[in-house]
């Protein structure tokens, strides 16, 4: 079971990635302003990260029917990766302080609409489903209705 947990203000919080795996897992990033954020910031983005992750429905069961989040998880027989959602909270974390703090919300979106088809862009020119891409790149073998190929 994951057991990595952040305390604010007394609270604790349940999280995928702590301040310190985040600091590593950026460390041999080159151009990361993750170094720059602070401690406190860090952990929220941390916890709300966690969060956005955890709105997703996934394949499998979870390792433990009484814990707080939805991974670890058993797919298959096989238990989930640890370091993939490690990574993926961190990009997370990283993504959604880039947009401001804002968790996507969609307060700055632009449409663009021709017939049948459209296209949506918030102000700072990412997409409004930059978080879910990231999800997908990293978690997509996990998400309920993906693919898993074994070869």
């Amino acid at each position: 079971m994951i057991d990595k947990i952040i305390t604010i203000n007394g609270k604790n919080y349940y999280t995928y990635a702590t301040v310190e795996d985040a600091d590593d897992y950026f460390a041999a990033s080159y151009g990361s302003e993750w170094e720059t954020i602070s401690e406190n910031q860090k952990q929220k983005l941390l916890i709300t990260a966690t969060r956005v992750i955890d709105r997703k429905d996934y394949q499998g069961e979870k390792l433990d029917k009484n814990q707080p989040l939805k991974f670890p998880r058993i797919i298959e027989g096989e238990q989930t990766s640890e370091e993939i959602l490690i990574a993926a909270c961190s990009e997370l974390a990283a993504n959604i302080y880039s947009d401001g703090g804002t968790d996507n919300s969609m307060s700055n979106i632009k449409s663009v609409s021709l017939g049948d088809s459209s296209i949506s862009f918030v102000e700072n020119g990412k997409t409004e489903c930059e978080d879910d891409l990231i999800i997908e790149k990293f978690l997509s073998e996990y998400l309920m209705g993906g693919v898993r190929v074994i070869l």
